[in-house]
């Protein structure tokens, strides 16, 4: 190796095994590969964040339209959707 190189070399100073916490599971963490706990960590957050959408979509798939929709409005977005002239090809604006 040569003198070069050598100075490259960055020298790490070890990380400290003291999380300063008392909690076993966040010292457990600290402790383990940076890759394998962020893994842990992003898995946690996906598997915390989709929770609520599985929830909904089992659970609540039967419910009815929200009570803020009804004919009249539908009838209002139609007849806008039109003046805007939205999708003039395939849309509600196409000429059949």
């Amino acid at each position: 190796m040569s003198a070069a190189t050598a100075a490259r070399i960055v020298v790490r100073k070890a990380i400290p095994r003291n999380s300063g916490t008392s909690i076993p599971w966040i010292t457990y963490m600290h402790n383990m590969d940076r890759t394998k706990s962020l893994t842990i960590a992003i898995s946690a957050f996906a598997i915390a964040s989709s929770y609520d959408f599985v929830w909904k979509f089992i659970f609540n798939h039967n419910e009815s339209a929200p009570k803020t929709h009804n004919p009249a409005w539908a009838e209002a977005t139609r007849a806008y959707l039109r003046w805007q002239n939205c999708n003039p090809i395939f849309g509600i604006s196409s000429k059949k």
